[in-house]
């Protein structure tokens, strides 16, 4: 499963996973595009 299914399906959005995981949400949106 890919960070962006798992997020979609916890009904997050891009800025709450950020917050929550201490990155942010460039970086949350590179990880989804498998950009490094």
């Amino acid at each position: 499963m890919s960070v962006k299914s798992l997020r979609q399906k916890s009904n997050w959005s891009q800025e709450q996973l950020a917050q929550l995981s201490g990155l942010n949400v460039r970086t949350i949106q590179r990880i989804e595009k498998g950009e490094r």
